[in-house]
């Protein structure tokens, strides 16, 4: 007999929580074995150098910036539409916005990552689902 509980899943990302940060807006949908997330990132900011215990894939949908992978030297790759960055766990990095509008950014963990973490991280403000931050231009 099939397992009536398993079924397929269609969300709206504006139904789940977002966690707003003062250099950027992320939502995360999580299941048992990876987490998917939009992370916007307001143009002139940056996130910091970090690194997760798990594999983190970027897919752009808009805006530029550049990733910053920290080996002995620092390496640095623009990003723009369409790019796909893969950070293996363990892979120190950050990202910086480079244009004018913001770099909004699809983040897969596998397995669940930082999505989890980031909800103690300091300067975090919840907003419930339904409720959309303020846009943040400074």
């Amino acid at each position: 007999m099939k397992d009536l509980e398993k079924k397929g899943r269609v969300l709206d990302f504006r139904d789940l929580e977002t966690q707003v940060f003062d250099f950027a807006t992320v939502q995360w949908y999580n299941t048992e074995k990876m987490s998917i997330g939009v992370c916007l990132l307001a143009p002139g900011s940056s996130h910091e150098r970090e690194s997760h215990d798990v594999d983190e894939t970027f897919y752009i949908l808009s805006g530029d910036g550049e990733v910053i992978f920290y080996y002995q030297d620092e390496e640095r790759y623009p990003l723009a539409p369409g790019k796909i960055v893969h950070i293996p766990a363990g892979i120190d990095h950050g990202t910086r916005v480079t244009g004018w509008e913001p770099l909004k950014v699809l983040i897969i963990d596998v397995p669940v990552g930082p999505a989890k973490e980031l909800m103690e991280a300091p300067g975090l403000t919840l907003l419930p689902p339904g409720k959309m931050p303020k846009y943040f231009f400074k």
